[in-house]
């Protein structure tokens, strides 16, 4: 691909300068650029990638991409010949650069994209697992790693940008991966990362108090999430999956309607899809009354686990209270239970956990229970997930204590 190659797929508001020598790259970090690369330089929250761009042209820029008309003004006169082309919106522009350079990955994958303040990693595995339990190849995208085609990467952002994501997406697709699981942070809709890729299905995990240092109010918490499912700033999804707990899910579901999106609600006891029964890594104290569940473990910068979060009086963010709860208080016990999920090695958890349980003192035992009509048997052969574990507390101490707040972009 060349540089006229290239500009026909950007919406443009001007150019100029012209080269048929082969793009190498197509970065919007100018410390990335190497000779034969474009460089995007569009302007962001905290900087502007702009004032890089001298930089990128001494590291072999074939051509700029700029969101600033008096950049591209400047250019014109101090860098004349250099082929640089002026966009309206930078980050839509290098959406665009990068699914042309990456071959178009996002016709070749069927695409999830999960927001939510809470539960987004969980479906996210649980999506996947699903996917390759039925030999399908995927590509998953968010906060704890990635995954392209089997292969575990680690996780930079929650949502990266565009052309971070295309590349990833190109690589699944050369491996023969169909789908694309991602998930999709406020943030990243808001500053429009997202742009580039049309979800088949959205899914919406619940909303609550968060990120306000960035949005300020709840509102635009929520408004910045519907981008997903509204078709202002994104095409609507085919499907939009609302969790029907959500005091906004009615709204949201509203407005995906009115976008083209076909509606499916999930929920306990409730909604299109719903869970009569629910089977998950449990929480009890000493007299055997039950707390909650396990949602989620926090580790350190180093990977050590150093508690568990603990859903209180709901499941997986529906309507519970979340608390964290030191590492040092919870004994985890194996002991023989029924199974009725889907045997699975790829989600945290798999065969009935919901999330893996920390490497502090491993089970021996192992149990094997019914998957369930027409699947085969969920053998707990991994000795690192206990059946349920053992906290020394009421469920009244549980609930005074102080909410655990998700912090993510």
């Amino acid at each position: 691909m060349n540089w006229n190659d290239l500009i026909a797929e950007i919406a443009s508001e001007g150019s100029a300068g012209a080269s048929d020598a082969l793009i190498t790259g197509i970065e919007y970090d100018s410390r990335r650029v190497r000779p034969g690369a474009v460089f995007v330089a569009m302007r962001g929250g905290t900087t502007d990638g702009n004032r890089f761009i001298e930089k990128a042209i001494a590291s072999g820029a074939l051509g700029i991409i700029t969101d600033s008309i008096q950049t591209f003004d400047h250019l014109l006169v101090y860098n004349a010949g250099l082929p640089i082309l002026e966009a309206a919106h930078g980050r839509r522009a290098l959406a665009q650069a990068s699914a042309a350079f990456f071959n178009h990955p996002e016709r070749k994958l069927a695409s999830i994209g999960i927001t939510g303040t809470n539960g987004k990693t969980t479906t996210a595995f649980l999506t996947e697992s699903l996917l390759n339990h039925a030999q399908r190849k995927t590509v998953l995208v968010g906060t704890i790693e990635y995954h392209i085609a089997g292969q575990v990467r680690p996780s930079v952002h929650t949502t990266p940008e565009s052309r971070d994501l295309f590349e990833l997406m190109a690589e699944g697709a050369a491996q023969g991966a169909t789908e694309l699981i991602t998930e999709v942070s406020s943030h990243a809709l808001d500053q429009g990362r997202a742009i580039g890729v049309s979800f088949d299905v959205a899914i919406f995990t619940n909303l609550t108090r968060d990120h306000l240092d960035y949005h300020g109010t709840m509102g635009n918490y929520f408004a910045a999430k519907r981008l997903l499912f509204d078709g202002t700033r994104y095409p609507a999804p085919r499907v939009a999956v609302i969790n029907t707990h959500d005091p906004r899910a009615e709204e949201l579901a509203i407005a995906a309607r009115k976008a083209g999106a076909e509606i499916r609600t999930y929920g306990i006891t409730q909604g299109d899809w719903r869970a009569s029964k629910v089977v998950g890594l449990s929480v009890y104290n000493d007299n055997n009354e039950k707390l909650g569940s396990i949602n989620d473990f926090l580790m350190d910068k180093s990977g050590s686990i150093k508690a568990v979060v603990l859903g209180v009086g709901g499941f997986l963010g529906m309507g519970e209270h979340l608390v964290a709860v030191p590492l040092d208080k919870v004994k985890f016990v194996n002991e023989p239970v029924v199974y009725t999920g889907t045997a699975s090695t790829g989600a945290p958890g798999g065969g009935g956990s919901m999330m893996k349980p920390p490497a502090t003192t491993p089970p021996t035992s192992t149990t094997t229970g019914s998957a369930g009509a027409g699947g085969p048997a969920a053998t707990k052969s991994n000795p690192w997930y206990p059946d349920h574990a053992v906290f020394n507390a009421t469920k009244d101490e549980l609930k005074a204590m102080p909410e655990f707040r998700y912090s993510n972009n």
